[in-house]
C-alpha cells in the first residue's frame, strides 16, 4: 500500500471515522463459533449490553466493552467517548456520490465502487463490505456503506459507532435464509477477547503482526489495478480502461484543491457519457432524495468531548453525564466542517458573497456555540478554547 500511494490516505479515513485500529484486525472464520453466536446473542436492552454464547458458555458485554475488545478503539478511547445520539437527517447522498464518481445519479441496488473515481475512497468500501458489510457481492456499494465514506471525509465532533453497526449486521444475517455468512473473523476477536481459545487454522495462515492492507495482488483480483511491467500498476476506471500511472503523490493529498485528486486527467477521462450508460438507469423519482431514513441513524455514536487549547498542565477534562444531556439538546444545527466550506470557497474563488457571507455567519454562531458550552461546563482552573485566558 505504501509503494501504491494510498496508505496515508486509507489511514486518514479511518482515522476521521475514529476507527484508528480497524485496519489491523485480523482473525480466522470458525464455521460452529459463528453460528453458536448468531443462533445466541441478544441486544437492544436499555442497559446496552449483548449477551450470547460461545464454546457452551454465556457471555454479557456492554456495547463500550464490545468496541474494546475486537480491537476497533482501545480502552482509553472508549472511556472518553460518550454514546450519544445525532441525527444525519438529511445526508447529500446523490451531492457525494457525484462528487466521487462524476455520475449524476445513484441507485443502491445497481452501483458498483469501481464507479467510485479515487483509488482510496474504492479501497476503503472494498474493507468495509467484505468485513462488517460482508455480503455476497463486495463490490455494489448501498446506501449504507455509502453513509459511512461520506462520514470519512471529514474529521467530525461525532463519529459512527462499531459494535451497534456490528450488531445490527448481525440481525441482517441472522434473518437471511440465503446468501454467505462473513463476518465470521469478527466474532472470532469477540471470543478471543473474552478470553476463548481457538485452533489454529490449517489452510490459512495469519501473520504476526497481521499483514493488513491489501497489496497489488489483491488489487489486481479485485479489478482495481492491472499490471503495466514488474513495476509499474495503473488504476481502472469502471470501463476497465487504465486512468493513471502509479506512483501519483496527488491520490494522497485530500487537504489540497487540485481537481486531479477527484477527477481523471483530462487526457484520460472517460469518453462514455453518464446518460448513455444503461448502469445510469435509476428510478428519477427518488433520484434526488436524501439518505432514507433507516434504523441505522437512530443508533447511539460515539462523541469527542469539546476541544479546548492552551490548558495549563494537569488540568484534566473529564465528560460529565450533565455535559452530555447539555450537548444532547443545544446540538447546533449547522454543519461542524463549516471551516474548510470556507476555505474551499476563498481557495476556489468563488465571487458568490451571498453564499460566502451565509457561510461566515453560520461560523460565528460555531464559536458562540463552543464558547458559551465551555463557560458551562469548564474544569476548574481552564481556560477558554478560543482567545486570551480570562482574567
Amino acid at each position: 500500500m505504501i509503494n501504491l500511494g494510498t496508505d496515508d490516505c486509507l489511514q486518514q479515513l479511518f482515522f476521521n471515522i475514529s476507527w484508528h485500529d480497524f485496519l489491523a484486525l485480523s482473525a480466522h472464520t470458525y464455521n460452529q463459533p459463528t453460528l453458536e453466536f448468531l443462533s445466541t446473542y441478544a441486544w437492544g436492552d436499555t442497559e446496552e449490553v449483548l449477551t450470547f454464547k460461545l464454546q457452551g458458555r454465556q457471555h454479557r458485554l456492554k456495547y463500550d466493552n464490545l468496541n474494546t475488545i475486537i480491537g476497533i478503539y482501545d480502552t482509553h478511547n472508549t472511556d472518553i467517548y460518550s454514546y450519544q445520539l445525532t441525527q444525519f437527517k438529511s445526508l447529500p447522498k446523490v451531492e457525494f456520490w457525484t462528487q466521487i464518481t462524476s455520475l449524476l445519479n445513484f441507485n443502491p441496488s445497481r452501483k458498483k465502487d469501481p464507479y467510485i473515481i479515487h483509488p482510496c475512497w474504492r479501497i476503503s468500501h472494498r474493507i468495509l463490505s467484505t468485513s462488517i458489510f460482508g455480503c455476497h457481492e463486495p463490490g455494489q456499494i448501498n446506501t449504507v456503506e455509502l453513509y459511512f465514506l461520506y462520514c470519512m471525509t471529514s474529521r467530525r465532533w461525532s463519529c459512527p459507532g462499531f459494535a451497534t453497526f456490528f450488531l445490527d449486521k448481525c440481525d441482517i444475517i441472522h434473518m437471511k435464509t440465503t446468501s454467505d455468512i462473513c463476518i465470521g473473523g469478527l466474532i472470532t476477536l469477540i471470543g478471543l477477547g473474552v478470553g476463548l481459545q481457538f485452533p489454529e487454522s490449517k489452510y490459512v495462515p495469519v501473520d504476526d503482526p497481521p499483514l493488513y492492507l491489501l497489496d497489488c495482488l489483491a488489487h489486481t483480483r479485485m479489478e482495481l489495478l492491472v499490471p503495466i511491467n514488474n513495476r509499474q500498476y495503473s488504476w481502472l476506471n469502471h470501463v476497465k480502461q487504465p486512468v493513471y500511472t502509479l506512483h501519483n503523490i496527488s491520490i494522497s493529498a485530500f487537504t489540497t484543491s487540485d481537481h486531479e485528486t477527484w477527477f481523471f486527467p483530462k487526457e484520460l477521462h472517460d469518453d462514455d457519457v453518464a446518460e448513455d450508460d444503461d448502469e445510469m438507469q435509476v428510478d428519477t423519482g427518488h433520484a434526488g432524495s436524501p439518505f432514507e431514513a433507516e434504523d441505522h441513524y437512530d443508533l447511539p455514536i460515539r462523541q469527542l468531548p469539546p476541544p479546548f487549547y492552551d490548558q495549563p498542565s494537569g488540568a484534566h477534562f473529564e465528560p460529565q453525564h450533565e455535559y452530555h444531556s447539555y450537548q444532547q439538546h443545544n446540538e447546533p444545527e449547522f454543519p461542524l466542517d463549516i471551516y474548510s466550506q470556507l476555505g474551499s470557497l476563498h481557495l476556489q474563488g468563488n465571487q458568490n458573497t451571498t453564499v460566502i457571507r451565509r457561510i461566515e455567519e453560520q461560523q460565528a454562531r460555531a464559536s458562540n456555540y463552543m464558547d458559551d458550552l465551555w463557560y458551562h461546563f469548564r474544569p476548574e482552573g481552564g481556560y477558554r478554547p478560543r482567545g486570551p485566558p480570562p482574567p
